[in-house]
């Protein structure tokens, strides 16, 4: 069988490739990578594996595990993983629970606590935008609904909440200042937009309706949002930028599928697939403008338009990286693995 579980690789330098010649070109650099594994917990009896969503320059993972009727965020320093609670209480199997989004290089985490309510069959999540610092949750104040997804080094959060109208907005939370940042066809629209990362220049990206049943990725400066377009299909979206204002996202290209893009410097470019694939996706850049995500299955490292199979640099058998959550400037990398396990496990390798 296969199980899911989640690593840490540190990247090392293997090589450099040149060329000889009056014209030297950029080349990409190539890692090898040491593969950790990320510490389970312990909880009621029970043994539990965590999925990672960000990491900072310190080397400080956070991320989710899933109980019974809910999940908890937790955080990873040197190897010790500590489960962070709920704003409502800590109780691992109750209805109380939490997620953390990202983490800046400070150690404020930002996230949501939720709630939980059981009516017969239906159950009912009530989500509420949080940072985390100081061993405690702090509620932003934005109601049912919000969520808290990306936070750069002055503090200021990004995410979505539900707006007086109605409406999933993305928000901007600075200062304990709310902005609503409103969508590509204008305020008040009422069709929906998310913030999904901010910069350390406050430049935001996201995702935002321009129709009610299309979506592109947009970047958010000096008040206004601006429309990046697709790679020739009909929806994109953003999902992270760095200190460079290099955007990452995914969209459809005109045959429909999904591609992994770059856009920098008013371009949006395709990042294509890994081998055999059709499609990718793109979770993470970094200050060296390095980005990762998943393509065929497998996790790759994106640099000087190269695309490389994560599972070529690491020297581990008996797993598949599948999909990279986060990389650092340093080229250390968050991802899950799947660990295939061997007949005597009750499975097949």
């Amino acid at each position: 069988m296969k199980k899911l579980f989640p690593i840490m690789l540190f990247a090392g330098v293997a090589g450099l490739a040149s060329n000889e010649g009056p014209i030297q070109l950029p080349q990409p650099r190539i890692y090898s990578y040491n593969v950790n594994s990320l510490p389970s917990i312990s909880s009621n009896g029970g043994v539990y594996q965590g999925s990672p969503t960000a990491i900072n320059n310190s080397g400080t993972i956070v991320g989710n595990f899933a109980l019974q009727n809910t999940s908890f965020a937790f955080s990873d320093i040197s190897g010790i993983t500590t489960s962070l609670g709920s704003e409502f209480g800590n109780n691992d199997f109750g209805s109380e629970g939490s997620s953390a989004s990202a983490i800046n290089d400070a150690g404020t985490i930002v996230g949501y606590s939720s709630q939980v309510s059981f009516n017969g069959s239906t159950t009912t999540l009530r989500t509420y935008a949080c940072s985390y610092s100081n061993q405690a949750w702090l509620d932003l104040g934005l109601g049912i609904g919000s969520a808290a997804l990306c936070i750069n080094s002055a503090g200021t959060i990004v995410g979505s909440y539900v707006n007086a109208g109605g409406a999933t907005d993305a928000f901007s939370f600075s200062n304990g200042k709310v902005t609503d940042l409103g969508t590509l066809s204008g305020p008040g629209a009422g069709i929906g937009s998310q913030a999904t990362s901010i910069n350390n220049a406050g430049t935001i990206v996201g995702t935002s309706n321009t129709t009610s049943s299309i979506t592109h990725a947009f970047s958010y400066t000096n008040g206004a949002m601006h429309d990046l377009g697709t790679l020739g299909g009909q929806n994109s979206s953003g999902t992270g930028i760095n200190n460079a204002g290099s955007i990452i996202g995914n969209s459809n290209t005109s045959t429909g599928v999904i591609h992994a893009f770059l856009y920098s410097n008013g371009a949006m470019t395709d990042l294509g697939t890994l081998p055999g694939g059709t499609s990718s996706s793109a979770n993470g850049i970094n200050d060296n403008g390095t980005v990762v995500g998943s393509s065929a299955g497998h996790a790759f490292i994106y640099a000087n338009g190269v695309m490389t199979d994560l599972n070529t640099l690491i020297a581990v058998q008996g797993v598949t990286l599948v999909s990279v959550r986060w990389t650092t400037s340093f080229n250390v990398i968050a991802c899950d693995v799947v660990r295939h396990m061997s007949d005597a496990c009750g499975g097949r390798a």
